[in-house]
């Protein structure tokens, strides 16, 4: 649970700074590298299943 609690407050923290106006990167979505946001959307989608599947009785 520390672990989510951790890596979301990281995630929160690193879309602040890149929202920011020195570290935006122009013509890109939330002004973060190309790619950052499909990538966390990969993460999402591959590891709630795999949450529901090790961590369900």
């Amino acid at each position: 649970m520390i672990t989510w609690i951790l890596g979301i407050i990281l995630i929160t923290w690193v879309i602040i700074k890149r929202c920011g106006k020195e570290g935006k990167i122009k013509g890109e979505p939330l002004g973060m590298p190309r790619g950052t946001i499909r990538a966390l959307n990969t993460l999402l989608i591959v590891t709630i299943p795999f949450n529901y599947l090790f961590l369900s009785q």
